[in-house]
């Protein structure tokens, strides 16, 4: 599959890449889309909720009244879970949701996200973007010269080169990432991917060999 190679004006520079058909024309895997998504989402948890259980609460040291002869039901401290001011019963507390999956699993997930962009059309090769200072007013010209301006995107680069980083983080629907370390999710999560002619080397490198 060839693809029109644009300029970082955002013309087209009239020369078209070929974007290899072990990455872009496999076979989709959509099992391994949804665990490679899964794993994503739970890794990215932040794990910090937490509530007091009744061991965790202040007083209630002491027996609050005798255990027969009062009338009462029998209670052991003010802080039960069934008090007011008592502690949670089945308190939430921070646990590990980390979830793994083998490397071969996530590359084929990758292709595969990368095959349904491409069958609908929507993956776009640029020329490597070097800026010679941070600019986002450039990047949001490039992105509407592109007829890219109302969509989610995706731009995978060779490396993380700071200044064109700097351009695009502040542009609502646009996230960068290198190519060797875009995730399932970051393609899934876009409507369209740019991907610049480093990036796309080194998508190959990385993904070419169906080991």
């Amino acid at each position: 599959m060839k693809v029109d190679l644009y300029t970082v004006d955002g013309g087209n520079s009239g020369n078209q890449v070929e974007l290899p058909a072990n990455i872009f024309e496999v076979k989709p895997n959509d099992h391994l889309i949804y665990q490679a998504v899964v794993a994503e989402m739970a890794n990215r948890r932040i794990r910090s909720h937490s509530k007091k259980t009744r061991s965790d609460k202040r007083g209630g040291g002491s027996k609050p009244w005798r255990q027969k002869g009062t009338g009462r039901a029998r209670a052991g401290t003010i802080r039960s879970p069934i008090w007011v001011g008592g502690g949670i019963a089945f308190a939430p507390k921070p646990h590990k949701y980390k979830k793994r999956m083998n490397r071969k699993a996530k590359q084929s997930a990758r292709r595969s996200a990368l095959t349904y962009r491409a069958k609908e059309g929507e993956v776009y090769a640029i020329e490597d973007l070097q800026f010679e200072a941070p600019n986002t007013s450039r990047v949001a010209t490039l992105l509407q010269d592109l007829g890219l301006a109302d969509k989610k995107i995706v731009i995978l680069t060779g490396e993380m080169e700071p200044n064109f980083y700097l351009s695009a983080r502040n542009l609502h629907r646009v996230n960068v990432a290198e190519a060797a370390n875009a995730s399932t999710y970051d393609i899934l999560d876009s409507e369209a991917v740019l991907i610049t002619k480093s990036g796309l080397e080194n998508l190959t490198q990385n993904l070419g060999a169906e080991n």
